[in-house]
């Protein structure tokens, strides 16, 4: 094998390092898997959980920070005023960051 061909390979190789390493980091994209958008809730705080692929990521609800599983699973508690709510999950890592938001209403009940 000559030197080029030497040199190819292995920039090949590097190459295909390059790309499987890119592909390797899990991406900011948070869901929340409790409550349904657009569920009425009967109890405040409310209990919202879900996940986010990078459990390296930080995660915030309604602006408070949560703590994430290795698995990349979170859950807060958010207060809730009568009516209308948003809530808000911000997945932050480095200098990216993905949003997740949903209504909720708040019916005080039994």
């Amino acid at each position: 094998m000559n030197k080029v061909s030497r040199l190819a390979c292995v920039l090949l190789v590097f190459t295909l390092l390059v790309v499987i390493l890119a592909g390797c980091a899990a991406p900011l994209s948070p869901s929340i898997s409790r409550p349904r958008d657009g569920a009425t809730v009967k109890t405040s705080p409310a209990r919202v959980t879900g996940t986010c692929p990078d459990n390296k990521a930080t995660i915030t609800v309604n602006g408070q920070e949560v703590a994430v599983t290795q698995y990349g699973s979170f859950e807060a508690f958010v207060p809730l005023t009568e009516g209308e709510n948003t809530i808000t999950v911000v997945a932050t890592r480095r200098d990216k960051t993905a949003t997740k938001t949903i209504k909720v209403t708040y019916v005080p009940g039994p």
